[in-house]
């Protein structure tokens, strides 16, 4: 992305808030998307920590339930 001397594009975009994207860039912090589809973006601390976090659903959206096949 542009902080490493390239381009933000649609796909490199993990679209956290301004406080989430200066958050990613300071020393021991990583930010990345693990699921494109369902927009799941993971953090990871510099104590190790990692926290999962999705966006809530558009106003009046349902969120879609995932089925998995056994």
């Amino acid at each position: 992305g542009y902080a490493t001397g390239g381009s933000t594009t649609e796909v490199n975009g993990r679209g956290l808030c301004e406080r989430g994207n200066y958050v990613a860039t300071m020393p021991g912090w990583k930010a990345q998307v693990v699921d494109a589809i369902f927009h799941t973006v993971e953090i990871t601390t510099p104590t190790g920590h990692t926290y999962q976090s999705r966006p809530p659903p558009a106003p009046g959206a349902r969120r879609r339930s995932i089925q998995r096949r056994m």
